[in-house]
């Protein structure tokens, strides 16, 4: 039996994760807020602000949610080396 190695957090798995959230949550909120446009005026306009909020919300969520990813994985990597290895029995 193999066990499967757990990649050490680093900067580029950090920023890969970001840019990651940041392209997902930024055509989320865009087809979230084209449906709610649609549903209550009846058409769909985008203005300059309206994509310029989009981009700042998007990079807000990918920052905080791209920084979780890698703490978390950081702390379970730290946590892997404390701990002593198990006996296979």
């Amino acid at each position: 039996m193999t066990i499967n190695k757990i990649k050490k957090p680093s900067f580029l798995m950090f920023l890969g994760s970001v840019i990651y959230y940041f392209i997902i949550f930024f055509i989320f909120i865009l087809l979230a807020r084209c449906a709610i446009r649609l549903w209550h005026e009846g058409n769909i306009v985008l203005t300059k602000k309206d994509v310029t909020d989009l981009l700042v919300i998007s990079g807000i969520v990918g920052l905080a949610a791209g920084l979780r990813t890698w703490l978390f994985a950081w702390m379970d990597d730290r946590k892997a080396k404390k701990s002593p290895p198990s006996d296979p029995k």
